[in-house]
């Protein structure tokens, strides 16, 4: 009985190398598997990063081929600073203002001119033999001329004499003398 004993251990350990061999055996193959996947998705990667590279380079040269245009373009262009462009909107309102000031200023004269053909239709002045002139010797009313009103705008909006006059583009001493007329009343029909 002990042999046989033995000879039924005997067999269960030999079973046991035989069924564990076989076990690896089916491990080794789905390794094998394994690794031949990992070998392909390598390669797939490998490809795929190659396109990537070659995608890479077309923007890389596609993004330095319009920076190269825009810096041309930015070449190209008028510099422009700060001051220039609040002058360049100072002297637009100028130019309104002047233009507001000239239209007033051929309406005012418009009127004088009525007023004064009027006069003469209603009373008409004795020309005498001594008399160089049709008219009366009075002094007649006269319109404050839009470049006159133009600098009162500005003087009162704020503006020294040297920025009526950089505005207006006319000389420092013009601006001076217009607004010390106005000051003295000398110009006759004020704003």
């Amino acid at each position: 009985m002990s042999d046989l004993l033995l000879l039924i251990g005997l067999i269960l350990v030999i079973g046991s190398f035989w069924s564990r061999r076989r076990f690896n055996e089916q491990e080794i193959k789905d390794l094998q598997k394994i690794k031949a996947e990992i070998v392909q998705a390598k390669e797939d990667v490998g490809s795929l990063m190659k396109e990537l590279i070659g995608v890479s380079e077309q923007v890389v040269e596609t993004i330095s081929e319009k920076i190269k245009e825009a810096q041309v373009t930015v070449q190209n262009m008028p510099v422009i600073n700060p001051d220039q462009c609040t002058r360049a909107e100072e002297e637009n309102k100028t130019g309104k203002i002047i233009s507001l000031y000239e239209t007033r200023s051929k309406e005012k004269e418009r009127d004088i001119k009525l007023q004064l053909a009027k006069k003469e239709v209603v009373q008409k002045p004795a020309v005498t033999k001594d008399s160089s002139s049709e008219y009366p010797q009075e002094k007649l009313p006269q319109a404050v001329p839009a470049k006159h009103q133009a600098v009162y705008s500005l003087a009162e909006m704020g503006y020294t004499v040297d920025q009526i006059a950089k505005q207006m583009s006319i000389g420092k001493g013009e601006v001076a003398l217009i607004l010390e007329l106005k000051n003295k009343g000398e110009e006759i029909n004020g704003i």
